[in-house]
């Protein structure tokens, strides 16, 4: 019984052991390579950054008119 036990200790040992190395090397090779949604995104983030760069302007511009709704 003790040999059995000895023989399922170290299998699981092994699995572990190769499970921990797999897992370290795809965390690896994700931290390696941007995925698609990284690349995607800054496209996003400097259009949208514009688009408010744009709406700030035009509540200074409407500011400096006498108030926001009002033209010249």
């Amino acid at each position: 019984m003790e040999k059995r036990l000895e023989e399922v200790t170290l299998r699981m040992g092994v699995s572990l052991h190769g499970f921990g190395h797999r897992t370290a090397h795809s965390l690896g090779e994700l931290q390696q390579r941007p995925p698609p949604i990284d690349r995607s995104r800054k496209p996003i983030s400097e259009k949208l950054s514009g688009e408010c760069s744009g709406l700030q302007d035009s509540f200074e511009t409407s500011k400096r008119a006498g108030g926001f709704g009002k033209s010249n």
